[in-house]
């Protein structure tokens, strides 16, 4: 249902362009979402990073016998060890 309410939406801002007064902002929301694939993807290879950084320090401290880094949060190691990495980019601790 929530996908269908976000294309919905989406599908509302297109045809908004019919209207001179929306369309100048549709075009300049387009564009600016065009512009931030490729910082979204370097942010995502930097949190990746990071993650795979955590989560070698994480396996060794569990081959060690002492307490995990982060908190179990999804369940699946590797997602866990992102959203840590999300996190402390954040300013969590």
């Amino acid at each position: 249902g929530a996908v269908a309410v976000l294309l919905l939406y989406i599908k509302l801002f297109y045809w908004l362009r019919i209207y001179k007064s929306f369309s100048a902002f549709i075009r300049m929301i387009s564009e600016i979402v065009m512009d931030i694939k490729v910082f979204s993807i370097m942010l995502f290879l930097c949190l990746a990073g990071f993650a795979n950084i955590m989560m070698v320090v994480n396996n060794n401290r569990i081959l060690n016998g002492t307490d995990s880094v982060f908190t179990d949060f999804v369940g699946w190691g590797p997602a866990n060890a992102l959203i840590h990495a999300y996190l402390t980019g954040l300013g969590d601790f």
